[in-house]
């Protein structure tokens, strides 16, 4: 009997020293803070639980996260106004992009994986403000397309089904 009580109040130690067992924890952060020289306050730090993402003023981008796209909007141009819209989105194989404003001459369309690998690469010319592809043949996922006149770059998120 005494062997049996031992056991179990051995047992029970052993569960209830488990339970208390730390398994995710964040002492400190680390970072830095600077005052530039036109008078901006930037701070960052490192394993902070915040928000992230981006912010593009007249003269400056700020980043703030883990994760950053490998593809960026530079200054605002006269084209920034233009809006891009992709149908049908989700696509099979055909896509077309359809411009909100007269876009003159040919365009540089480049689509990325979601890893930011090129998986297609190709220059149409835009005809009534649109821009259509046929036998786009890549795995189904979600993909970013990019597309570039010598002025303005313009981006957008297709998703490919079956």
């Amino acid at each position: 009997m005494k062997v049996v009580f031992i056991l179990f109040c051995a047992s029970l130690c052993t569960v209830f020293s488990q339970a208390q067992m730390v398994h995710h924890q964040m002492t400190s952060s680390q970072g830095a803070s600077d005052r530039l020289s036109n008078n901006v306050f930037v701070q960052q730090s490192i394993g902070q639980q915040s928000a992230i993402g981006n912010y593009l003023g007249s003269s400056f981008s700020v980043g703030q996260g883990f994760q950053q796209g490998k593809i960026s909007k530079g200054k605002a141009s006269p084209e920034s106004s233009i809006q891009l819209t992709a149908f049908p989105n989700p696509f099979t194989s055909s896509l077309n992009f359809q411009f909100s404003a007269f876009i003159d001459g040919f365009i540089k369309i480049s689509i990325y994986d979601v890893m930011g690998r090129l998986v297609f690469t190709s220059e149409k010319e835009v005809i009534n403000n649109m821009i259509s592809l046929d036998n786009l043949i890549f795995p189904n996922g979600q993909y970013v397309a990019e597309l570039s006149t010598k002025k303005a770059s313009f981006t957008i998120n297709i998703l490919k089904m079956r």
